[in-house]
């Protein structure tokens, strides 16, 4: 089990760090798919300050998207805070979608989202390759 949540802890933190990233790129392409994706379909008449939330969520995801690539490629052992970080963003889009009128199938990948980041929290914790008994300060 433990080289099993090595080898999820490495494949989920690029999957996890691609995906955001693609879907950082998404929001500022096509930001009318993002946001029916996210659950909050824009209205048709929607004004740049009304949809300025997809953007926003776009410049997020993508930022934590090459945040988690970057930990994945160069020290895979911040997984285990940044992981856990992570899962409060699908766990906090879920609830305003939900505060906003949406119901649970609109939220539904947010929370496939809060599983997922979850999972790789918790493959990170028992990946032996990431432990550390004891830092030490280096004068």
């Amino acid at each position: 089990a433990p080289m099993i949540a090595h080898g999820l802890t490495i494949l989920g933190s690029h999957i996890l760090g691609l995906g955001l990233v693609l879907l950082g790129l998404v929001c500022f392409v096509a930001p009318r798919i993002a946001a029916a994706a996210y659950g909050l379909p824009l209205a048709p008449a929607a004004t740049s300050a009304e949809s300025a939330w997809v953007f926003a969520t776009g410049a997020r995801d993508f930022g934590m998207g090459v945040a988690t690539l970057s930990i994945a490629t160069y020290e895979l052992r911040a997984m285990r805070s940044l992981a856990p970080a992570i899962l409060l963003v699908p766990f906090a889009d879920a609830l305003i979608v939900l505060s906003a009128g949406g119901n649970a199938l609109d939220a539904a990948a947010h929370g496939f989202g809060v599983v997922c980041v979850a999972v790789l929290a918790v493959c990170a914790w028992m990946d032996p390759t990431l432990a550390r008994t004891r830092y030490t300060r280096q004068v």
